[in-house]
């Protein structure tokens, strides 16, 4: 994906009340925005939560001093959340990426099972990789060979 892929996917994500300016916000002003409104929820929430408690226990719940700390704490709390899930969807992006090299049509020969390379001459004997070699160049993985329980029965019929 490109970056102007990526850009739209972001914007896409926005909420549908966001009003978008001809001159569009920058990313940072955005999840700064977003930061802030989670810190306030935060607060909102272990403030809200404090008060219940303290009003449940029977003390007096209306001392503004007890609120300090699960504003804070609630603030924080609401912060990280927000970073742990941009990171989570950021994450997913590049998965998604990831995933699509690999879904594709890919032309592969019916007797040997090797892989033409996409865009290339059928006639070159270059253009065609093993399995191993093509899954390989594209993703990171690494293959380690063994026999399954027929092909053993198959092709070594004494050590079965």
């Amino acid at each position: 994906m490109d970056a102007a892929t990526v850009r739209f996917i972001a914007i896409s994500k926005l909420p549908t009340n966001t009003v978008l300016r001809k001159k569009p916000m920058k990313w940072t002003q955005i999840t700064t925005r977003r930061y802030l409104r989670h810190f306030i929820l935060g607060g909102c929430f272990f403030t809200t939560c404090s008060f219940f408690q303290k009003l449940l226990a029977g003390y007096n719940p209306l001392v503004p001093e007890a609120y300090i700390m699960p504003l804070l704490f609630g603030g924080t709390a609401g912060i990280i959340l927000t970073n742990y899930s941009d990171k989570a969807k950021r994450l997913n992006i590049k998965l998604t990426m990831r995933l699509n090299k690999l879904e594709e049509i890919m032309p592969i020969c019916s007797f040997c099972k090797s892989i033409r390379k996409p865009d290339t001459d059928p006639k070159d004997q270059q253009s065609w990789l093993s399995i191993e070699a093509y899954v390989t160049e594209r993703t990171n993985s690494q293959f380690s060979h063994s026999i399954c329980p027929e092909c053993r029965i198959d092709n070594y019929p004494n050590f079965s």
